[in-house]
């Protein structure tokens, strides 16, 4: 299937379906939004207010650097508190989308339900998947950062083939993405180039924009994984 009839098979997924994706995409974010909430209007905040402190005293005294310390332990603190919520909540919920666009191949209208189905089919494998996603494209990355994003997008289909199979084991998700993306990193890489244009509206549109081209650009990263897998299936059928 080419780019552009996977891109339009995503526009008729999601017509009549955008609001709801969209909403659900955001609630699966939820980690991200709290980070960014908290982030912005409490530590940094906090931090702001020791620096102006710190200037209209014109001296960094003894509190100062108390408050310092203090922030520095709250910075600590809520890095690993949000380690934790964007795994142990993020995780189930990134496969539970998956499997919501999912849904849009075999014609069901998407449902808030849906938002449960990793916590109940495979939250710790869910957990495993991410935490080793990112450990690996860590280490890649160290190497210098290209190879950090080729494996990222090596293991860009594990939470499709989860999301079909909840008892599949992490790694073993982690491999068949790998073995499936061999020869296809690079078409996906143009998939997501294709979009950039779609992308300059968000600026345009004071970020209106993304209320469609969040379920969009997801429908076709749908599509690409299922044509790739529906592709592998003939190949081992004409084998057979």
């Amino acid at each position: 299937m080419s780019r552009r009839q996977l891109k339009l098979r995503a526009k008729a997924q999601i017509r009549g379906n955008v609001f709801i994706l969209f909403l659900i995409e955001m609630i699966s974010n939820i980690d991200l939004w709290i980070h960014a909430i908290v982030g912005s209007t409490g530590i940094i905040g906090s931090m702001f207010a020791i620096i102006i402190g710190a200037g209209l005293s014109g001296s960094v005294d003894i509190s100062v650097s108390q408050q310092f310390n203090k922030l520095s332990g709250a910075f600590a603190g809520y890095g690993i508190a949000f380690l934790i919520l964007h795994y142990v909540i993020g995780s189930p919920l990134a496969i539970s989308l998956s499997r919501t666009y999912l849904d849009l191949s075999e014609e069901k209208k998407p449902k808030f339900a849906r938002l449960g189905y990793g916590f109940k089919t495979c939250w710790e494998q869910s957990v495993l998947l991410q935490i080793l996603k990112s450990v690996f494209i860590f280490l890649w990355s160290l190497l210098f950062i290209i190879p950090g994003i080729i494996k990222n997008y090596s293991y860009s289909m594990a939470n499709y083939i989860m999301a079909e199979n909840p008892d599949i084991d992490a790694l073993e998700a982690i491999t068949k993405s790998k073995n499936m993306m061999r020869g296809n990193k690079f078409s996906l890489f143009i998939l997501h180039i294709s979009f950039f244009f779609w992308y300059l509206l968000i600026p345009i549109t004071l970020g209106l924009a993304l209320i469609y081209i969040k379920p969009y650009v997801q429908a076709a990263n749908m599509n690409f994984y299922l044509n790739i897998k529906n592709s592998e299936e003939e190949e081992e059928l004409k084998e057979a």
